[in-house]
């Protein structure tokens, strides 16, 4: 099933983004928090390896001189100002993609000459942006100055009503975060978690710290509550958990046409926890032979 979606007109976006069209070479930044770090012994395996997939830390800001807002790209492509880089395998590409944009790994970027001279922005499913900073500012540093990273990537260019081209059904897996993205993106302070878990959830207090509980069994009585929520994330990006994800299709249909980029934690808390707990099994079975010297046994 091909999907089709038309860009916003001109007149639209320009009156959406006033003041923001010039963002492509000087945008705005949020913070981000390091994944925690670790001490060396092996006596302190499992609180190591718990370490090693945390969220805490001191604020860490994002590479302002890449991150580039959709209604801005949007704009941006209709006037033909700027080439559209999607860093997705080719497989994933093949699905669903914007019409016109040019598909490579981030990594070969670098060698072609050609983008020295043009505005670009890297593209991918955009559910964590943090390889593709990396990525950006390392392209900078080399002479392109002109790249960018398209904040909320391919799915928040989708919510915004950019142009897309592909299978429609393929496309829905762009609202889906993997736990292992989340992780990446947790430490930000542009997220709201936004638990719907039919009763307080004690694993979401203690995973997402912040976040939001508007219990919803899709019996539409809190209906109103969590819309009231979502709206009021302002400029961060949304994020729905429940206990296993079997909320979600309910609250798609609720959502309906509203332009609202919510994604949705694959698997729910659930598979948020067994993702942990096999982290930290992988990480205590690498770290425990050999036992290093001056480490308590």
């Amino acid at each position: 099933m091909a999907l089709s979606l038309v860009l916003l007109s001109s007149h639209t976006v320009l009156a959406s983004v006033t003041g923001e069209a010039q963002q492509l070479d000087n945008i705005s930044a949020t913070n981000l928090k390091p994944l925690g770090t670790l001490q060396s012994c092996a006596s302190d395996n499992a609180k190591n390896s718990l370490g090693k997939i945390s969220t805490s830390g001191q604020p860490k800001v994002r590479a302002q001189a890449c991150l580039v807002k959709a209604d801005v790209a949007i704009e941006a492509l209709a006037r033909g100002n700027v080439a559209i880089v999607d860093t997705r395998t080719a497989s994933e590409f093949g699905k669903f993609r914007i019409p016109g944009s040019i598909n490579m790994p981030a990594h070969a970027v670098k060698t072609k000459a050609f983008l020295k001279q043009q505005a670009f922005i890297l593209v991918d499913a955009g559910h964590t942006t943090v390889d593709l900073e990396r990525v950006c500012s390392d392209l900078k540093r080399s002479g392109f100055t002109k790249a960018s990273v398209l904040q909320g990537g391919l799915s928040l260019w989708k919510s915004r009503g950019g142009a897309f081209e592909g299978d429609a059904i393929a496309a829905r897996a762009l609202n889906m975060v993997h736990p292992a993205e989340f992780i990446q993106e947790q430490s930000a302070n542009d997220w709201l978690v936004i638990d719907v878990s039919s009763r307080k959830n004690q694993d979401s207090k203690k995973n997402f710290p912040g976040s939001v509980s508007v219990p919803w069994s899709g019996n539409h009585k809190n209906d109103k509550a969590l819309l009231a929520a979502i709206n009021g994330a302002g400029s961060k990006r949304v994020l729905v958990v429940d206990e296993s994800g079997d909320s979600y299709s309910g609250i798609e249909s609720l959502l309906g046409a509203l332009r609202k980029n919510v994604l949705y934690l694959d698997g729910g808390v659930r598979a948020y926890l067994k993702y942990q707990r096999e982290q930290v099994a992988m990480w205590k079975q690498r770290d425990e032979p050999p036992k290093r010297k001056g480490c308590n046994t």
